[in-house]
Protein backbone atom coordinates (compact mmCIF):
# COMPACT_ATOMS: atom_id res chain seq x y z
CA UNK A 1 0.00 0.00 0.00
CA UNK A 2 1.01 3.46 -0.69
CA UNK A 3 0.37 6.72 1.40
CA UNK A 4 1.30 10.39 1.35
CA UNK A 5 4.42 11.37 3.64
CA UNK A 6 6.17 14.18 5.11
CA UNK A 7 9.77 14.27 4.33
CA UNK A 8 10.86 15.43 8.38
CA UNK A 9 7.48 16.95 8.68
CA UNK A 10 8.09 19.51 6.37
CA UNK A 11 5.66 20.81 3.26
CA UNK A 12 7.32 18.19 0.90
CA UNK A 13 4.97 15.37 0.73
CA UNK A 14 5.88 12.16 -0.74
CA UNK A 15 3.91 9.31 -2.17
CA UNK A 16 5.84 6.27 -0.81
CA UNK A 17 4.86 2.30 -0.03
CA UNK A 18 4.33 1.98 3.61
CA UNK A 19 6.83 -0.86 3.33
CA UNK A 20 9.82 1.86 2.21
CA UNK A 21 8.59 4.28 4.44
CA UNK A 22 8.79 2.18 7.44
CA UNK A 23 12.31 0.81 6.19
CA UNK A 24 13.74 4.23 5.91
CA UNK A 25 12.44 5.05 9.29
CA UNK A 26 14.50 2.29 10.83
CA UNK A 27 17.37 3.39 8.91
CA UNK A 28 16.98 6.25 10.35
CA UNK A 29 17.22 4.61 13.92
CA UNK A 30 20.21 2.74 13.26
CA UNK A 31 21.92 6.06 12.21
CA UNK A 32 21.10 7.67 15.21
CA UNK A 33 22.06 4.43 17.68
CA UNK A 34 25.58 4.63 15.71
CA UNK A 35 25.61 8.22 16.45
CA UNK A 36 25.22 6.99 20.28
CA UNK A 37 27.53 4.32 19.77
CA UNK A 38 30.45 6.49 18.76
CA UNK A 39 30.14 8.61 21.63
CA UNK A 40 29.70 5.99 24.28
CA UNK A 41 33.26 4.67 22.43
CA UNK A 42 35.22 7.27 21.68
CA UNK A 43 33.79 9.87 24.39
CA UNK A 44 33.11 12.55 21.67
CA UNK A 45 29.87 13.06 19.59
CA UNK A 46 30.26 11.77 16.03
CA UNK A 47 31.27 14.61 13.11
CA UNK A 48 29.95 13.61 9.85
CA UNK A 49 33.65 13.81 8.36
CA UNK A 50 34.48 10.71 10.81
CA UNK A 51 33.76 7.00 9.93
CA UNK A 52 30.01 5.81 11.33
CA UNK A 53 29.38 1.74 11.85
CA UNK A 54 26.35 1.54 11.27
CA UNK A 55 24.32 -1.45 11.93
CA UNK A 56 21.72 -1.72 9.19
CA UNK A 57 20.26 -4.32 6.93
CA UNK A 58 20.70 -4.13 2.71
CA UNK A 59 17.58 -3.40 2.44
CA UNK A 60 17.61 -0.43 5.24
CA UNK A 61 20.68 0.81 4.14
CA UNK A 62 19.21 0.60 0.29
CA UNK A 63 16.46 2.94 1.21
CA UNK A 64 18.66 5.65 2.93
CA UNK A 65 20.21 5.85 -0.46
CA UNK A 66 17.35 5.96 -2.25
CA UNK A 67 15.53 8.51 -0.27
CA UNK A 68 18.65 10.47 -0.27
CA UNK A 69 19.43 10.56 -4.32
CA UNK A 70 15.49 11.90 -4.08
CA UNK A 71 16.27 14.83 -1.91
CA UNK A 72 19.40 15.65 -3.37
CA UNK A 73 17.52 16.05 -7.13
CA UNK A 74 15.15 18.04 -5.48
CA UNK A 75 17.61 20.55 -4.03
CA UNK A 76 19.38 20.04 -7.64
CA UNK A 77 16.08 20.77 -9.84
CA UNK A 78 15.69 23.93 -7.48
CA UNK A 79 18.92 25.65 -8.09
CA UNK A 80 20.43 24.35 -4.95
CA UNK A 81 18.03 25.00 -2.21
CA UNK A 82 14.74 23.65 -1.01
CA UNK A 83 13.80 26.60 1.07
CA UNK A 84 12.79 24.65 3.76
CA UNK A 85 13.62 26.47 7.28
CA UNK A 86 15.39 24.84 10.56
CA UNK A 87 11.98 25.61 12.02
CA UNK A 88 9.60 23.61 9.75
CA UNK A 89 11.54 20.66 10.43
CA UNK A 90 9.38 19.33 13.30
CA UNK A 91 10.80 15.38 12.75
CA UNK A 92 13.60 13.37 12.26
CA UNK A 93 11.68 10.71 10.04
CA UNK A 94 9.32 9.88 7.49
CA UNK A 95 5.64 11.19 8.73
CA UNK A 96 3.03 9.57 7.66
CA UNK A 97 0.20 12.25 6.45
CA UNK A 98 -3.04 10.24 5.53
Amino acid sequence: MQSSYSWMGTRIHLVLDDDFAATFNRAQNAFFEAQRYHKTVFGTPWEPTAPLMIDWTTKEQLAWNKLAELINLLIEMNGGTLNIQESEITSDYLVKVD
